[in-house]
């Protein structure tokens, strides 16, 4: 297992795994569970509110992401919460990305090798999070995620970003065919690729730093989901097991 590295670290004994930069934020709640806290159980809304009491929390909405790898973005506004159900529960369907600006709303994503990624704009007090696999990396999910920002009024040195646990190039390997697709639409990208093994939060990062991200503000988590599964649940390491991570963003 490779050391900790100086932009994340972990919380209640390994339960939780957060950016440096980001809990430097006094507003925000973030991190992503390990599988010390996590069940399997496919009915992830328990382990959703078992964390806020881990966390010392109580939400008034818990949103939830139906992920279908696409690049549909959800802006939670007051008048999307007006519009809902009495339950505290937001389920976006067909949604891979959302964010907001109201507080005592906990966004989320679940992942077992898929990137989440974490974007907050410390100026306007707006989160997002946002789910990006290989079609959604392929798509440019993350991109556009920061059109909507910009579109919203966010400024580049305002945002402050967090790449989440994902796989990385060391184990994930796709197909000769799949890489010539990356290959084409990442064609000024250097070093996402090495013979069939793809570098998914390399390429979310390069789409970060292409959109006039400051380097300085973006982090990265170094550990691989697949080379850790004693922490991180693994699609690619064990496709039977139900358990996810779950990345979480909210403004206190």
């Amino acid at each position: 297992m490779q050391k900790q590295h100086q932009d994340w670290y972990f919380e209640k004994r390994k339960q939780l795994i957060k950016s440096r930069p980001l809990s430097r934020i006094s507003w925000l709640v973030h991190g992503a569970t390990t599988r010390r806290f996590t069940s399997e159980r496919e009915d992830k809304t328990p382990d959703v509110e078992r964390l806020t009491g881990l966390l010392g929390l109580s939400p008034q909405t818990y949103a939830l992401a139906d992920q279908v790898h696409g690049t549909r973005i959800n802006i939670i506004d007051a008048q999307a919460l007006a519009s809902r159900s009495s339950s505290k529960y937001c389920f976006l369907p067909e949604t891979d990305a959302m964010a907001t600006s109201l507080p005592n709303v906990m966004l989320h994503v679940f992942t077992a090798d898929c990137v989440p990624v974490f974007l907050v704009d410390t100026r306007t007090r707006r989160v997002g999070l946002l789910h990006a696999g290989w079609l959604g990396t392929l798509a440019l999910l993350t991109t556009k995620m920061l059109q909507q920002f910009f579109a919203l009024g966010s400024r580049t040195d305002d945002l402050i970003v967090w790449i989440g646990p994902a796989i990385r190039k060391c184990c994930y390997e796709i197909s000769p065919e799949l890489m010539a697709e990356f290959r084409e639409t990442f064609n000024e990208c250097s070093g996402f690729s090495d013979s069939r093994h793809l570098d998914l939060p390399l390429l979310n990062y390069w789409q970060l730093k292409v959109a006039g991200i400051p380097e300085k503000n973006i982090s990265r988590t170094s550990l691989c989901t697949k080379c850790n599964q004693d922490l991180f649940y693994s699609y690619r390491g064990n496709r039977q097991n139900k358990g996810r991570i779950i990345s979480f963003l909210g403004i206190r």
